[in-house]
């Protein structure tokens, strides 16, 4: 087709020699569209083993919440008690297979339906609770984790500013094969406080080709989304109670040693004891700028900002507006059973294969920056003027992740005595 169109073309230039440059430009124009069309330049694409928001087959949520016990509704007085973790999950393809009649039915064998199996963990990836849910044709179900967590007691309760907090993750797992016809949910979660009239909403994690247990890795574990660096952002409004920044990280598995071997539920591993931090430099908008490290020993690790020691020496005043950001690497570092030494730079196991891991194998991690800020305007009563936002950090990837993948190489180095 193009070239009779280009013959026609040059009898045009043959009869009009004037409009010689005119022609060509035009087919040079048009040769470049249609490279677009065929090429792909400029698309996106959903790939394995990078945190983009496309469907997935499963999904992985984290949680943070007021710990209720086993009240019906949080309350008595705990400050912490409005604090929610809200989830919204929806079925996005179920219109490929109704067509053909094999999309698996309700119990009254006429609605179209898909399920997945949910495992609620702690903050170590202990299973804490288990069921199943199911989802009609573009259906949308509603989670919250209050709801989830009221019954279980303290097996997921942590302490952040001297407020007690129930915390962990949720996946939810369809028991099917890897496939694009599988990858046919998306989720929304929000953090709010709403009796403060706080609300922040951003997206889950989309699993495509399923989620890996042991690394939370895309395509059944094969494609873990890796960080070597990330960029947070902090701003703490004042010293009031309800302003804060709390970095929150939720990773593919636990520190190596005291709280966990890489496999779930945080087992000891005698054979090595390492620590794993976020370190690098905490900057203020003077670019002023400290060195600083904290640790990270968890899947799941909140991080309230104004409680690194280092962030005294850059905002010595905390009533003042403290802001800035942080560039950290992921280290994690410290000796075997045997003396040699071992050092990881990036999301990666040490290279030896110790405490039931992988030697050398990456596994994920996700991060963000939950910004809250009470006003202290004195023309403000209660919470007007207050907000809140939640960040997904910036980050540099392993660039030996997967093919293709540009950011920086993750490493792992053993000395041995």
């Amino acid at each position: 087709m193009l070239s009779r169109w280009a013959k026609g073309d040059e009898k045009v230039i043959l009869e009009k020699k004037g409009g010689l440059k005119v022609k060509i430009r035009n087919l040079l124009a048009f040769v470049a569209m249609l490279s677009v069309f065929i090429i792909g330049i400029g698309t996106a694409h959903a790939v394995f083993g990078v945190n983009d928001d496309v469907a997935g087959q499963d999904i992985v949520v984290p949680l943070i919440c007021g710990n209720c016990g086993a009240d019906t509704i949080c309350g008595n007085g705990d400050d912490s008690s409005g604090l929610n973790t809200l989830i919204a999950i929806a079925e996005v393809k179920a219109g490929e297979k109704l067509l053909t009649g094999d999309y698996p039915k309700t119990d009254d064998n006429k609605t179209p339906k898909v399920c997945m199996d949910w495992d609620l963990r702690n903050r170590t990836s202990c299973t804490v609770l288990t069921s199943r849910h199911c989802w009609s044709a573009w259906d949308i179900e509603g989670f919250d984790c209050k709801t989830l967590t009221k019954n279980i007691g303290t097996s997921m309760e942590v302490v952040i500013d001297g407020v007690k907090y129930n915390t962990g993750y949720i996946i939810y797992r369809q028991t099917v094969a890897a496939d694009d016809i599988n990858n046919k949910f998306i989720a929304w979660q929000y953090l709010v406080d709403l009796t403060k009239g706080f609300a922040s909403g951003f997206n889950g994690l989309q699993m495509e080709g399923g989620v890996g247990s042991a690394n939370l890795g895309e395509d059944g574990g094969n494609a873990p989304i890796t960080a070597h660096d990330f960029f947070p952002r902090y701003y703490i409004n004042n010293n009031d109670p309800d302003s804060w920044t709390w970095w929150i990280i939720l990773a593919g598995r636990n520190e190596v040693g005291i709280y966990g071997n890489g496999t779930s539920c945080g087992n000891i591993c005698p054979a090595a004891l390492l620590t794993r931090i976020l370190f690098g430099n905490l900057c203020n908008e003077a670019e002023n700028c400290i060195d600083f490290g904290i640790e990270i020993p968890y899947e799941m690790n909140i991080i309230s900002v104004g409680d690194i020691p280092q962030l005294g020496a850059i905002w010595p005043d905390p009533t003042v507006v403290r802001k800035g950001w942080a560039t950290v690497g992921i280290r994690e570092e410290g000796d075997t059973t045997v003396g040699a030494h071992i050092l990881t730079e990036g999301t990666i196991n040490p290279d030896d294969n110790i405490c039931g891991l992988n030697g050398g194998e990456l596994y994920s991690i996700f991060g963000y920056s939950y910004q809250r800020a009470k006003s202290n305007d004195p023309s403000s009563t209660g919470f007007n003027l207050s907000w809140d936002v939640v960040h997904p950090m910036h980050r540099v990837y392993c660039s030996n992740s997967a093919a293709g993948i540009e950011g920086a190489e993750c490493t792992s180095e053993t000395n041995s005595p």
